[in-house]
């Protein structure tokens, strides 16, 4: 079981970075909690 969420997490780790688009997440209040590297630049 625990491979298989790693292996998940790995995944959608690598689509969030690959992705050519802004994907970020954020914390109720409005803080940016994560950014995808797209986002960085």
């Amino acid at each position: 079981m625990l491979h298989r969420i790693s292996i998940e997490r790995d995944f959608n780790e690598s689509l969030l970075d690959t992705a050519q688009v802004i994907i970020l997440t954020q914390s109720v209040d409005g803080a940016v909690r994560s950014l995808n590297r797209y986002g960085s630049y």
